[in-house]
C-alpha cells in the first residue's frame, strides 16, 4: 500500500509506515510498544473527561491506538497490506490455539488444589491445579467448577484484559464467562445430540431434572444442533468466542471500558470476516453472517439457563457444595 501523504491514524502526523496493523508515525508506534510492555493499569488523568481523540493523556492515547486498529500481535514494519493482514491473522489464530489447547488440557486432566471462591479466581494472578487421579470420575459439581475456572483463566490471558481498568476487568469476567463457557461446551459436544460434560455427565444437577424437562432439553440441544449444522472450524470457533465475550453493551462498564471492548470486538469481527473470505471466497460474507447468527442461539440458551437456575436456587438452597458453584449461581 502506498503510504506517501497519509496521516497517522492516532495523532494525524505524517505516517512512517504500517505499525501494529495501522498507518502511524514513529512516535505513536513507540508509545504503543511501551504500553504493551507496561504491566500497570492505566486510568484517564481527567477522570474520563478528555476530548475525543486526545493524545495528551496516556490512557486516552492508548484507547485511540486501539480504536484505530493497533494490535499487539501485528508485525511492525510490513508494508504490503495483503501480506500483513494474512500474516497477522495467522499469528492471532496460532496464539489463540495455544491458549485454547492449554485450557482443554487443564479442563480434562486437572482439578483445583483448593475450594476457592469466585473472588479468589478473579483476583488471583494464577490458579493452582493438581493432576487428576487416573481413577477419579468428576461429578457434576467438579465439572462445573473446573470448566468455569479454566474459562476465567483463558479469558484473563487475552491480551486486551491487562489494558482494562480493574473494575472493568471484574465486570468483563463476571458478565462474559457464561457465554464463553457455554459456547465452548457446545462446540466440545459437536457431533453429538446434546450438550454434556465428558463421560456423559449432564450439564444440570440431578435434582434439577424435574423442574422443567422440556426447557432443559431445549437448553441441552438447541445450541449444539446449530453448531453441528454449521460444521465450524477451530479457527472460526476461537474468533467467534472473542467476538461474543467482547460485549460492550453493559452499563456496569465504564465508558472507556465499553469503547475499548467495542473496538476489540470490531477487530475480531474483521479477522473472522477475513478468515471466511479466505476459506469460502465469494461465499465468505454469507458464511460470516451464518456464524454470527450463533450469538442469538447462545443468548437464548443462556436465558433458559438463568430461568432454571433461579428455580433451582429457590427449591434447593446451596448446601455443602463447592464454594465457586455457590458463588456463580447468584450471577444468573
Amino acid at each position: 500500500m502506498h503510504l506517501l501523504g497519509q496521516k497517522c491514524a492516532i495523532c494525524a502526523c505524517k505516517t512512517t509506515g504500517f505499525h501494529y496493523g495501522v498507518p502511524s508515525c514513529n512516535a505513536c508506534k513507540t508509545f504503543f510498544k511501551r504500553c504493551l510492555n507496561s504491566k500497570k493499569f492505566r486510568k484517564c488523568v481527567n477522570g474520563g473527561a478528555c476530548p475525543q481523540n486526545s493524545i495528551d493523556c496516556r490512557f486516552c492515547r492508548f484507547q485511540q491506538c486501539i480504536r484505530s486498529g493497533m494490535m499487539a500481535y501485528f508485525s511492525e514494519n510490513i508494508r504490503k497490506s495483503q501480506l500483513q493482514n494474512s500474516d497477522n491473522l495467522s499469528l492471532l489464530l496460532q496464539k489463540l490455539s495455544i491458549m485454547d489447547s492449554a485450557r482443554k488440557n487443564l479442563f480434562l486432566n486437572y482439578q483445583l488444589s483448593d475450594d476457592v471462591g469466585l473472588n479468589d479466581v478473579i483476583s488471583s494472578s494464577s490458579v493452582h491445579y493438581t493432576p487428576k487421579p487416573v481413577d477419579f470420575s468428576n461429578t457434576f459439581y467438579d465439572w462445573v467448577v473446573i470448566d468455569l475456572v479454566t474459562t476465567l483463566d483463558f479469558m484473563k490471558r487475552q491480551e486486551f484484559v491487562k489494558f482494562l481498568a480493574p473494575d472493568d476487568v471484574r465486570t468483563f469476567l463476571l458478565t462474559s464467562f457464561f457465554q464463553c463457557a457455554t459456547f465452548s461446551s457446545a462446540v466440545r459436544c459437536s457431533g453429538e445430540n446434546i450438550m454434556s460434560f465428558p463421560g456423559g455427565v449432564d450439564i444440570f444437577p440431578f435434582k434439577m431434572s424435574s423442574l422443567n424437562p422440556k426447557l432443559l432439553q431445549k437448553i441441552r440441544s438447541e445450541l449444539v444442533e446449530r453448531v453441528n449444522a454449521l460444521k465450524m472450524t477451530s479457527e472460526e470457533f476461537l474468533l467467534l468466542t472473542l467476538i461474543f465475550i467482547c460485549n460492550s453493551v453493559n452499563n456496569n462498564l465504564s465508558e472507556s471500558g465499553r469503547s475499548f471492548l467495542g473496538s476489540y470486538q470490531k477487530i475480531y469481527s474483521s479477522a473472522l470476516l477475513q478468515y471466511t473470505m479466505i476459506t469460502h471466497r465469494q461465499a465468505g460474507p454469507s458464511r460470516f453472517q451464518d456464524l454470527l447468527s450463533l450469538c442469538h442461539v447462545l443468548n437464548t440458551t443462556l436465558e433458559g439457563m438463568g430461568c432454571v437456575a433461579h428455580l433451582f436456587r429457590i427449591k434447593h438452597p446451596a448446601v455443602n457444595r463447592k464454594q465457586l458453584y455457590q458463588d456463580i449461581q447468584h450471577l444468573f
